[in-house]
């Protein structure tokens, strides 16, 4: 049996048509934390966990595998995000960007 890794991935999203109605949809960043046996299974689930919340993935900008040493250096969102997974499969926290502003996908760091 493989064992399954926690994997750190950020998307820029959008919302989906279907989540706003006629508002304007948001866009934004998705960063999830998924238990995965490899990259390419941890991008498969965390697709499906936007897909869940309604959001469209515009891009990838980052995956990375947690190893154990950087799980004492997690902020406490990407800690409640790795509590989740740890429950659930998988945890997703959506920052939207300013309505007045555009995402840029540079503006998002690591927290």
């Amino acid at each position: 049996m493989r064992r399954s890794h926690p994997f750190f991935i950020q998307y820029h999203v959008r919302q989906a048509a279907s989540a706003v109605g006629p508002e304007p949809r948001r866009e934004g960043f998705a960063t999830v934390i998924v238990f995965a046996e490899s990259a390419e299974q941890a991008r498969a689930r965390a697709g499906r966990a936007a897909a869940d919340n309604r959001l469209e993935i515009v891009r990838l900008l980052r995956i990375h595998l947690v190893s154990p040493q950087a799980l004492n250096g997690l902020g406490s969102v990407l800690r409640t995000l790795h509590e989740k997974a740890e429950r659930l499969g998988f945890g997703l926290h959506f920052d939207p960007c300013p309505i007045t502003g555009q995402c840029q996908d540079d503006q998002r760091s690591d927290r």
